[in-house]
């Protein structure tokens, strides 16, 4: 995550680490070349930080500043980057203002240098973001894990979906003025979009991406006649649908040879470990059922966990 980060900066002649910590920020932008001045106002954390960077030998890159940021403006840099703390002992914050800096003094610091970068949770409200900057979302291997907001040349859109995997593969999408999807019954593949496109908003972008349709305007679920490769959703091949209701349910998972039954659900209220241990049986089929809503009804959707059976 750091280097991809890194990434995104390398145009800096040097950056800024705000709040460095004990250093992975830091190691992550000095292994990629860049000169970095190193903030925080621990020393303890300073003197780790320091320690961590000379045993990689990276101690030619790094200087160190001991200093209070909500005090003292930041040191003179390129770039600056921040990841604020989000935590009081050992209770999670969730206010920005409640963050060490709080959002709005680290958002102040585009007064000093414009090219800033904050990371936070991937919870943040997107309301919380200058009109003027760009939010990303990240997951890793499917999974989200932090939100970005690019400030000043930093920013190159309004909103960013990236999708990495631990082989270092990035697939990144962006906002565009792309309409609605429209709306159908459920068709040959049911496909989620990956977290970090739900969360920036793109569920449109992927779905013109796709030629898919939405079962209805808040769900984000997404259904195609045929499957095509993306990083940025998850497809199973469909085979049958209806009207929920769980006896029914139960009893055609068992005439589809059900052995594990992974459930899956939005905008359903049951909860999926219990259901899933009711629908699994001894057979030899690996289903996933989908519990959703279309327009005024909820529906399951009961897919095929083997993408062998997917329609191409």
């Amino acid at each position: 995550m750091a280097a991809y980060r890194t990434r995104r900066l390398d145009q800096a002649s040097d950056v800024a680490d705000l709040g460095c910590g004990i250093g992975g920020d830091t190691i992550a932008l000095a292994g990629a070349g860049a000169q970095v001045i190193a903030v925080e106002r621990d020393p303890i954390r300073l003197a780790l930080a320091r320690f961590n960077v000379e045993v990689l030998g990276l101690g030619s890159r790094v200087s160190f500043i001991e200093r209070d940021l909500i005090r003292e403006p930041p040191p003179p840099a390129a770039a600056l980057f921040c990841d604020p703390s989000r935590r009081s002992g050992e209770r999670r914050l969730f206010d920005p203002d409640d963050f060490q800096p709080p959002l709005s003094h680290v958002l102040s610091w585009r007064q000093h240098t414009p090219a800033l970068a904050v990371k936070l949770a991937p919870g943040i409200q997107r309301s919380v973001v200058p009109e003027d900057a760009e939010v990303e979302f990240v997951s890793l291997n499917g999974n989200l894990k932090e939100a970005v907001i690019w400030c000043g040349p930093c920013a190159t859109t309004s909103r960013r979906a990236t999708v990495l995997d631990s082989d270092g593969a990035m697939s990144t999408m962006i906002a565009a003025a792309t309409p609605a999807p429209s709306l159908n019954l459920p068709l040959a593949v049911l496909c989620e979009p990956d977290p970090a496109v739900i969360r920036a908003g793109l569920v449109a972008e992927l779905a013109h991406q796709l030629g898919a349709y939405q079962l209805a305007p808040d769900i984000a679920y997404l259904i195609t006649h045929t499957a095509l490769p993306t990083p940025f959703a998850r497809a199973w091949p469909t085979i049958t649908w209806m009207p929920f209701q769980l006896k029914r349910l139960c009893a055609l998972v068992r005439e589809l040879d059900a052995g594990v039954v992974t459930v899956k659900k939005r905008g359903s209220p049951l909860d999926t470990d219990s259901l899933a241990r009711q629908l699994s049986d001894s057979g030899q089929r690996h289903l996933v059922a989908v519990l959703t809503q279309m327009p005024y009804r909820p529906i399951a959707i009961i897919c095929s966990a083997d993408r062998a059976d997917m329609v191409t």
